[in-house]
C-alpha cells in the first residue's frame, strides 16, 4: 500500500494536488500531510488500537 502511495505522489502533483510527502515508509508515525494519508503501527489490530484515532484526525483535517 505504501509503494502504491509513493508511485502515485506524481499523477498527485501533475494534478495540483500533494500525494504522500514521503519516499521512506513510517512506522508509528502517521503521513496526514498531503492528500493521500498512510499509517502503519506496531502491534495488534484491535478496535483500541490508534488507527481510529489517525483515521478521524485525518477525516477532521478533510472534513472540517
Amino acid at each position: 500500500m505504501f509503494l502504491a502511495e509513493v508511485a502515485a505522489g506524481p499523477v498527485y502533483r501533475l494534478l495540483g494536488r500533494r500525494g504522500l510527502e514521503v519516499d521512506t515508509m513510517p512506522v508509528d508515525v502517521p503521513c496526514l500531510a498531503g492528500d493521500l494519508a498512510f499509517f502503519c503501527h506496531t502491534g495488534s489490530h484491535a478496535l483500541t488500537d490508534p488507527d481510529w484515532r489517525v483515521f478521524l484526525d485525518y477525516a477532521d483535517s478533510r472534513l472540517k
